[in-house]
Parts: C-alpha cells; sequence; structure tokens
C-alpha cells in the first residue's frame, strides 16, 4: 500500500511537468505538416531549414525542448525511487506473513505475472494515447522506427518484469496506470 500511495503522490506533485510536456508534445504534433513544408522546401539547405524551423516555433510559440526537459527532470526521481523500492522490497525483514494480496512477499517474482503483464498493457495504451490521431500509414523513416521503438517498449516492461522482485514491478505497475489516468485528462 505504501508503494502505492507513494507513487501517487509523486506522480501528482510531478503532474504539472507531466502536463507541460504533454502540452507540448501536442503542440509539436500539431506543427508537423508545416515543418514537413519547410523540410522540402528547404531540404537540401540544412542551414535555412533550421532557421525556419525555429522561426516557425517562435511564431507559435512552440518550445520544442519543454517536452523532454519535464521528462528529463522526473528521471531521477523515479530511478531513486525504484531503487529504493528495489532495496526495501529485499528485506524479508519488512514485510508481514500474509503478503500483499495475492503476492507472498514483494521479494518474490509475481507468481501470476499480473503486475509486469499490467504494467506493460498500461504502457502500451500509453503510448498509443501519444501517437497523433488519424496517423496512417508513416511515410517518415525516422517516424516509422520512432514507433516500432514506443511499440518495442511495453514488451520489454513485461520482460524485464518477469522475474524481477514484485515491490518494484508493483511501483511500474503503478506508475503505468497512474500515468494513463493522467494523459487521459
Amino acid at each position: 500500500v505504501a508503494i502505492i500511495a507513494f507513487t501517487i503522490i509523486i506522480k501528482t506533485l510531478l503532474l504539472p511537468l507531466t502536463v507541460k510536456s504533454i502540452r507540448s508534445s501536442k503542440a509539436m504534433q500539431d506543427l508537423q505538416p508545416r515543418i514537413k513544408e519547410l523540410q522540402k522546401k528547404y531540404g537540401k539547405d540544412r542551414q535555412r531549414l533550421s532557421q525556419e524551423t525555429m522561426a516557425l516555433y517562435s511564431t507559435y510559440g512552440v518550445n520544442p525542448m519543454a517536452g523532454c526537459l519535464p521528462m528529463l527532470l522526473q528521471i531521477p526521481i523515479f530511478f531513486g525511487l525504484y531503487v529504493a523500492i528495489q532495496s526495501v522490497s529485499k528485506s524479508d525483514a519488512l514485510y508481514w506473513a500474509d503478503g500483499f494480496m495475492w503476492l507472498e512477499s514483494l521479494n518474490d517474482a509475481d507468481p501470476y505475472k499480473i503486475l509486469p503483464l499490467m504494467a506493460g498493457v498500461f504502457q502500451f495504451v500509453q503510448t498509443r494515447m501519444m501517437r497523433p490521431a488519424g496517423q496512417g500509414k508513416i511515410s517518415d523513416p525516422q517516424q516509422a522506427v520512432m514507433n516500432q521503438m514506443m511499440n518495442f517498449m511495453p514488451l520489454m516492461v513485461v520482460i524485464f518484469g518477469w522475474n524481477f522482485a514484485s515491490g518494484p514491478v508493483l511501483y511500474w505497475a503503478t506508475q503505468s496506470v497512474y500515468s494513463v489516468v493522467q494523459q487521459w485528462f
């Protein structure tokens, strides 16, 4: 319960950064057609393309780093939280004999694999929510590779969580579910 509550508290405290990141990402998606026009027009002249792209960002008040910076600030917090949960979950002295729900100990892997699968499913839902609506066949090879990587990450969450101690995986699952809820609103 403490892992779930702490994860929700931290994600809620970081909500302003998350909102800023999501809004910036949406603004960048909205400008993609105009950026593609600039790429067609100035494709050979990299310097001019860069200048025109920055002018476009300036005109519409979009900061391309605004989507990344808030997420980068969250990485040390979540890494520290993950390490703390993992080290606490290895200490059997802190857990009661009855366990938590279907988990006998947060030190052992989830016997039914519910948590890693839940984390992976909600990670997948979150990546689908981040994509622009109505995106059909992607002509841009970089975007196609990026989408493939975004589809691959939830699978990696499941693979890593499969045999991990259930304490850190409970954190992953909680933060994945809560992230989808935050992104939805």
